[in-house]
């Protein structure tokens, strides 16, 4: 029974069988499990054997006996030529043209071991150990599991800075030691990249030789390296990298009971005196006056309560004599009475905030065209709540693709109030139609108001496109702006 392999290793090649109807049988026909073979005067195709899996019965129900058909015509596995059966489900590397075989009457699938049986190289997984050139596990890839192969070279080291790059050379699939390298070497300070890093004369700090000045602020100051030229002197800049209190003349405007100037000498020509004090500040606005104290040569802070950057809260925080000056409120908002208040809003009509009834996103905005869609609404939301009340203006940004054609309405423009009356999902507190003739232009971005009021903050407003379905209209944006 396992002989049907002998077979397969011979006629692998062969051309494969039609299945009724003049379908190929390939790889794609194999089965997941035990199948009859059945023949009515003719040989069956893999396919049919691939799909039937109960046992093989003639015309009256029974099991035919092994050798001669029943008298029903059924065939058995044994009976058929090799390439009417399936192909096993791994075809490709060393599996390639293995197929199903024979045993007791039925076609069976291939397991690991067939697959050895059909290939002696067959080995899954596929290890580092077997890089052959051959794609032995039959996954569609070869030697996968190598790190290189016989013989091969390639660069090792780094050319980078002062050092030389050398060679590794791959023995048994590994690579072998670095040959021929130069470098790296502990960096100086030279001018070159000692250490091979891609840094020249760093981490040298700690070899530089101390500068001349070591007074006051200078204490444990190092020359810096300058490159090429080894060692530079402590100027200026060195110094002031050394100690961030360091000045060249301390003059009398650092008191602060250090040497700064590294001279030998603290605090030279400072403004005051140890335990003076004098009065400071202003009692404008919600400033309050302090009391200055010398310290260390200098007069400190002021303690009283200083000017404060201003915000919108009805006082004068900055203490200039003006109340609520200047941009304190966020973007669209006024400061009034104290209080930032929204004044207007904008809304993208392809943002989160729209909700969409008909259309698609399209040329920056939201667009409906004739025959895509059934009447409905371009556009809806958001619900803002947080306008006070007052007059305003929606001001819808649309463009039309032709503006001449007709003078018929192509949309209506509504604000809803949804909080006017109880669960009112329509209240309109303003609406009106768009008609082409009110755009310059085809395909030409206008705005196009709606004045309304708000009753008050607090109610939920809806601001909604209802498209026609007459025209191909785009909805970029809507405004909301105060006009009283």
């Amino acid at each position: 029974m396992r002989g049907t392999w002998l077979l397969a290793a011979t006629l692998w090649g062969c051309a494969q069988v039609e299945a009724p109807g003049g379908a190929e049988a390939g790889p794609a026909d194999a089965a997941t499990g035990p199948v009859d073979a059945r023949a009515a005067g003719e040989v069956a195709d893999s396919a049919a054997i691939a799909r039937d899996a109960g046992e093989a019965t003639d015309a009256a129900g029974t099991r035919p006996s092994d050798g001669a058909a029943s008298d029903g015509g059924t065939m058995r596995c044994e009976d058929l030529p090799f390439r009417a059966l399936p192909f096993c489900p791994k075809n490709t590397g060393v599996c390639a043209g293995a197929r199903f075989h024979c045993e007791d009457g039925r076609a069976v699938p291939c397991q690991d071991a067939d697959y050895r049986a059909y290939h002696a190289s067959y080995a899954d997984p596929e290890t580092d150990a077997l890089c052959d050139g051959l794609d032995n596990d039959c996954d569609g890839r070869t030697d996968e599991a190598c790190a290189c192969a016989a013989g091969a070279t390639q660069p090792c080291g780094t050319d980078l800075g002062e050092c030389v790059a050398g060679v590794q050379t791959c023995t048994g699939a590994a690579w072998g030691r670095c040959e021929g390298p130069l470098g790296p070497l502990p960096e100086r300070c030279n001018g070159l990249d000692d250490d091979c890093d891609g840094r020249a004369d760093e981490d040298t700090a700690d070899e530089a030789p101390p500068c001349a000045q070591q007074a006051g602020v200078c204490a444990g100051a190092r020359r810096r390296c300058g490159g090429a030229a080894g060692w530079a002197e402590c100027d200026a800049a060195a110094l002031a990298a050394h100690a961030a209190l360091y000045v060249r003349d301390e003059g009398g405007a650092h008191c602060d009971g250090v040497d700064n100037d590294c001279d030998g000498r603290t605090d030279e020509g400072c403004e005051c005196r140890p335990g003076e004090s004098r009065a400071c500040g202003t009692d404008a606005g919600e400033c309050r006056p302090g009391t200055q104290t010398c310290d260390g040569g200098r007069w400190r802070p002021c303690d009283g309560e200083g000017p404060r950057e201003e915000t919108c809260s009805g006082r004068d925080d900055d203490c200039d004599g003006v109340v609520d000056e200047g941009d304190t409120c966020p973007e669209r908002h006024a400061c009034r009475a104290g209080a930032c208040v929204r004044t207007s809003a904008l809304v993208q009509a392809e943002s989160g905030a729209r909700g969409h009834a008909v259309g698609r996103e399209e040329r920056g905005g939201w667009c409906a065209g004739t025959g895509d869609y059934d009447e409905g609404y371009l556009t809806f939301g958001p619900y803002l709540d947080d306008l006070p009340a007052g007059e305003y203006e929606a001001v819808w940004r649309l463009l039309v693709d032709d503006h001449a054609a007709h003078d018929d309405d192509v949309a209506r423009l509504e604000v809803n109030d949804y909080d006017r009356r109880p669960n009112c999902g329509d209240c309109v507190i303003a609406a009106r139609n768009v008609e082409r003739r009110e755009f310059a232009g085809d395909f030409e971005w206008q705005e196009i108001g709606l004045r309304f009021r708000n009753p008050g903050e607090g109610h939920r407003l809806e601001f909604r496109t209802r498209w026609y379905d007459v025209a191909y209209l785009c909805e970029d944006r809507v405004e909301i702006r105060r006009v009283d």
